[in-house]
């Protein structure tokens, strides 16, 4: 024991009190563990059933102590660090040790419930180095997840205080590494050149649990006869329980097997052994990133920065224009923004308060009501530019707000930042829902500005996706996420579309491009015909060889034989009533093949009437559809008139009432009708 140990001033028994520093050196005369790298020299310490008695125990000591050349055989638990005399993992301040050297050192654990692990490391222990040595755990027969079935095993400290370590040419059996994170410190492990034998599981390096940060770095993994089932159907290399670690924190390189949660992997294996070496969104289901199975698994913005056609595999519920985002209170917009596309479709957001409000891209300020499913996934993506301020430099530029109701999601509801470099940055994020006790939420995807007054920040072609529960796998939605380009919110689902503000340019047989544009109001559908040749789009003479229906044809100054068309056809016919209009009767019939539209009746008499008490009445009638014309005079004028008849029935022309009480009576009457197609 070193100075800090409780128990200094009065070592109970079997402890003594450690010089500066202790180099324990074996003389090698044999094995004594299964495949020992080398032969060690016995340390008949330790008890065999009481792991309250390890070989070595080493508390509150940070002046250097090494380990070589030696071997433990059938103990219950053989090396213990960073455990105080009373048995405790206490404080850094208590048993926390460091400057630790374990070199060409065999465990070999007695197989019973209960005994080990091989190796344990207490929190607060730091530059610990292990080498060239072999650790039998007991997961054959104590329960695989435990502690004690380890080969060796990383507890944290009473405080929560961590470990670091440099493992390298390790063999161990029936047993992992087991790493609990704690949650102090910084986490550092380093592992190289380690294998396994006849491990019960769950993975070779196992990260249990914590919160605190560290970084990880596993490299030469070998899996060997694995009896386990518990890691995607073998033992994994690698499982890391603690998700609050990035991908980025810890590097797998060159595993054999599987590999479970959030991991950087170079070179190494996700799938269950004999899966087919296939791209899929499996790494990313567990957060993982890195080449597996030769494929590559990573953000890059490079095809999103093309903003080429984007498929469209769920409609986008985020307001594209900046124009229809909802504005908190406070904030402010300035739309025709030069956006990263080289368009103007960007908006530039201004917030005049304290706080982080940004614009509202999907949802009303408080939140949209939506019913909200287990094993719903929401994704939200957008283009974010620093304007000015700095508040946010590497923190969130957006959020998915789930409020008013009481539900647990994986992930974080928060996208990434972006740089204060005055560049364009993606930063998105995706959420799946677990587990809802109340409906409905209020759902929002909102930007985030700066915490500082009149902080601004430029946003561009959101996306905010609602994938139903169910709909498609987990894997598949990864994939969707991780290569989220940006599409508009009318676009269909199934098309291939542009963002608004961009123009097509496409080449041709010369060094000018054709410009494809449109101002459309609405979505609109624009179908080719399926044709060979030159298919006109303006002003080319047409050779038509095959029928055209022209439901509404639309016709700018035609002219046949140079004459101009410019209403529809017009005509007359007429009828004679020769003598005194003195007896009612019909003069003319005429049935029209087309529907016309009478627009003037005219009368003339050769003999006017004189001194009649009424006037005789022509009428022009089509069942009881007509227009009685009074004549008084020598002529009679309908005026301007349209009246429609049917094609296929009689237009009469009458004298519907003669002329009564006169000195001289009408005679002789020629009557015309003016019509024209309708």
């Amino acid at each position: 024991m070193g100075a800090t140990d409780p128990n200094y001033s009065n070592p109970p028994a079997c402890w003594i009190r450690k010089p500066s520093s202790l180099y324990i050196v074996g003389v090698p005369t044999n094995g004594y563990a299964a495949t020992s790298p080398t032969t060690q020299a016995a340390i008949l310490g330790g008890s065999s059933s009481n792991t309250a008695i390890p070989g070595v125990q080493l508390s509150g000591d940070n002046n250097g102590f090494g380990l070589e050349n030696v071997g433990f055989q059938y103990t219950a638990r053989g090396i213990v660090l960073s455990e105080d005399s009373n048995g405790v993992y206490s404080s850094c301040n208590r048993a926390g040790s460091s400057s630790i050297t374990i070199d060409n050192v065999a465990v070999n654990t007695l197989q019973v419930p209960g005994n080990g692990p091989a190796l344990t490391v207490g929190g607060c222990t730091f530059w610990l180095t292990i080498k060239n040595s072999t650790f039998v755990g007991n997961d054959g027969v104590n329960t695989a997840t435990n502690d004690d079935a380890a080969a060796i095993l990383f507890v944290a400290g009473a405080d929560g205080a961590s470990s670091s370590a440099n493992i390298e040419n390790v063999h161990l059996v029936d047993g992992g590494i087991k790493y609990h994170a704690g949650t102090q410190g910084v986490n550092n492990l380093v592992a190289s050149n380690i294998e396994s034998e006849g491990q019960h599981g769950p993975a070779l390096i196992w990260i249990a649990d914590g919160s605190a940060p560290g970084q990880f770095n596993f490299s030469n993994l070998q899996v060997n006869d694995p009896i386990g089932t518990l890691c995607q159907g073998t033992v994994c290399s690698v499982e890391n329980d603690e998700t609050t670690i990035s991908p980025e924190d810890l590097l797998v390189t060159n595993s054999s097997d599987a590999n479970k949660g959030p991991m950087l992997l170079m070179g190494a294996n996700t799938l269950q052994s004999g899966s087919p070496s296939t791209c899929t969104g499996t790494p990313y289901v567990n957060s993982q990133e890195g080449f597996v199975n030769g494929c590559i698994y990573a953000n890059t913005d490079a095809a999103r920065r093309l903003f080429g056609p984007t498929a469209v595999p769920v409609a986008n519920s985020a307001n594209t224009l900046p124009s229809s985002w909802v504005l908190p209170p406070g904030v402010t917009i300035t739309t025709g923004i030069a956006a990263p596309d080289g368009t103007t479709g960007a908006g530039r957001t201004t917030y005049s308060g304290p706080g982080s409000s940004g614009p509202n891209f999907y949802g009303v300020v408080g939140g949209t009501n939506l019913t909200v499913s287990v094993g719903q996934w929401f994704i939200a993506g957008v283009w974010a530019r620093l304007n000015s301020g700095t508040s946010w430099n590497g923190n969130s530029q957006g959020q998915i707000s789930i409020t008013g109701c009481s539900i647990t999601f994986s992930g974080s509801n928060l996208l990434g930042g972006t740089p204060n470099d005055g560049s364009w940055a993606w930063t998105s994020t995706a959420i799946k829902v677990l587990t809802v006790s109340r409906n409905p939420c209020q759902v929002q995807f909102q930007g985030r500005n700066g915490g500082h007054n009149a902080d601004q920040t430029d946003y561009y072609a959101p996306v905010f996706l609602n994938i139903a529960a169910g709909s498609m796998a987990d894997a598949e939605v990864q994939m969707i996420y991780r290569n989220l380009e940006s599409y508009p919110s009318n676009a269909p689902v199934g098309s291939i579309s542009g963002l608004p503000g961009q123009e097509w340019a496409f080449p041709g047989t010369t060094a000018f491009l054709g410009l494809m544009t449109q101002s459309n109001t609405a979505n609109r559908t624009y179908t080719f015909p399926d044709a060979s040749g030159t298919v006109a789009l303006t002003n080319l003479a047409q050779n038509w060889s095959a029928t055209q229906t022209l439901d509404s044809p639309v016709l700018t100054d035609p002219t046949i034989d140079g004459q101009k068309l410019d209403a529809p056809p017009i005509a007359s016919f007429s009828a004679f009533l020769p003598g005194a209009l003195s007896t009612p009767y019909t003069a003319s019939v005429f049935t029209p093949d087309y529907g016309i539209v009478v627009t003037r009746i005219e009368v003339t008499l050769k003999t006017p009437s004189q001194g009649c008490n009424s006037s005789a009445v022509v009428s022009v009638q089509q069942g009881s559809n007509g227009v009685d014309l009074p004549i008084p005079l020598g002529t009679s004028d309908s005026g301007p008139l349209s009246l429609q008849m049917e094609a296929g029935n009689p237009v009469e022309i009458t004298l519907s009432t003669p002329a009564q009480g006169c000195s001289t009576p009408p005679q002789d009457a020629n009557v015309v009708v003016h019509y024209r197609m309708q």
